[in-house]
């Protein structure tokens, strides 16, 4: 039986008139449970976490980003599922 692995992953995400590229780390490589995201938005590389709440992933720290991109949620939630 084939184990899976996850992987990184990149994907870009409309901000506003935008297209910004999110990098996607998982914690865990045998489980979709808790991710490292990376974006670099006007010279700034931001980090936030999401997490596996047992129905979608949350954003841990939504504090730490702008409401557009706290919008995008479950888009990347479909990201994440999707691979």
């Amino acid at each position: 039986m084939k184990e899976t692995v996850i992987k990184r992953f990149e994907q870009v995400f409309q901000v506003g008139d935008t297209p910004l590229s999110f990098s996607f780390h998982p914690i865990n490589i045998k489980s979709k449970q808790l991710y490292q995201v990376y974006f670099k938005q006007k010279g700034t590389e931001t980090r936030f976490h999401l997490q596996w709440n047992g129905k979608e992933f949350v954003i841990t720290d939504p504090d730490r980003i702008p409401d557009e991109v706290r919008a995008l949620t479950k888009d990347f939630n479909q990201a994440i599922l999707a691979t």
